[in-house]
């Protein structure tokens, strides 16, 4: 052990730091201290090998985030063993160019205040049993370089909760940002529920339904179509106490049946096309009352008309009426 002031025979830097070590070189021959480094075991403060390292080849003693967090080679080695108090704390270095095996054959404990692992390659972590992370702050898992993939085994579910609380219920908001959103449901059940749906989306949408399709809304639903809109094929509409108002738009109905029930109807400016329409009408009543029509400048042309009237009962007053070249056969 180097317990009393030693003086290197390379540099006039003084050793008074408690160490001891066993050191391997990466070959044998007589200077074995000078040569590039097999495997090291230091148990206390740095040693003369450390404090005799270049800055390159300090790199295959420390690790690199050891070196960075103190800022230079001579301050990583004057922190080998501690920083709060330098001169008291002692530390262990161990280091190798080769492979480091530890098995334990019932448990092991390690137990750090901060802890940096840099993995210059793959990094596995096989477990036979369950595998726990718990952290107080913030849990960020990112890849810099490819994909991230999460899977549980055949059949097995995957939960993500956010703001769990005792009960099992959540509180806290997940929020996704992508550019494409691929998303495939095998079974036969997709259930969503929220207190509100906002959907913000881009030209063009396409939405395909089952056989069957329901969609119940509150009191008040707005839907506001393009320059296109088109729906079919209409089998049946039922109407039931709406207002409907359509402007200056083209309506047409083919082959269809309508039933309106105390609705209103406000037209302005309508174009309606109706072929092949049969209307039957039973039991109407019909009551016209201060009523007032004004015609100017009309002609009208009747062909081959053809009236029969049954049980008609008229009563006219003051009627005025010129009449020219009529046939009537009664």
């Amino acid at each position: 052990m180097d317990s009393e002031t030693t003086i290197s025979s390379e540099s006039d830097v003084q050793y008074s730091t408690p160490h001891v070590y066993f050191f391997v070189p990466y070959n044998v021959d007589d200077d074995g201290d000078d040569d590039e480094l097999g495997a090291i075991l230091r148990l206390g403060e740095a040693s003369d090998l450390e404090y005799d390292c270049t800055s390159s080849e300090l790199a295959a003693y420390y690790p690199q985030q050891h070196i960075s967090d103190a800022g230079d080679s001579d301050t990583a080695v004057d922190q080998a063993a501690g920083v709060s108090d330098s001169e008291t704390l002692k530390g262990i270095l161990l280091s190798c160019d080769g492979r480091i095996l530890v098995k334990a054959g019932e448990k092991m404990y390690i137990e750090t205040g901060a802890y940096n692992q840099a993995v210059n390659g793959n990094y596995e972590l096989d477990a036979t049993g369950s595998y726990t992370t718990a952290a107080a702050g913030t849990v960020s898992i990112s890849s810099t370089g490819s994909d991230v993939k999460i899977a549980s085994a055949d059949s097995k579910d995957i939960y993500i909760t956010a703001g769990e609380t005792s009960s099992g219920s959540a509180n806290g908001t997940i929020y996704e940002s992508s550019q494409d959103h691929y998303k495939v449901i095998g079974g036969h059940q997709y259930e969503k529920s929220t207190a509100k749906d906002t959907y913000v989306t881009g030209v063009s949408n396409n939405f395909f339904f089952g056989a069957t399709s329901t969609v119940q809304v509150d009191a008040d639903f707005t839907l506001l179509a393009g320059g296109s809109c088109m729906v079919k094929p209409i089998l049946n509409v039922v109407l039931t106490g709406i207002q409907f108002e359509v402007i200056g738009k083209l309506f047409e109905l083919k082959g269809s049946a309508t039933d309106m029930k105390e609705s209103w109807f406000g037209v302005a400016g309508l174009s309606t096309k109706v072929n092949e329409l049969e209307a039957e009408i039973y039991a109407t009543d019909v009551t016209v009352s201060q009523t007032t029509v004004q015609a100017r400048d009309n002609l009208a042309a009747v062909a081959i008309l053809e009236s029969k009237v049954r049980q008609l009962e008229a009563e006219m007053g003051g009627v005025r009426a010129a009449v020219r070249d009529m046939d009537v056969h009664m």
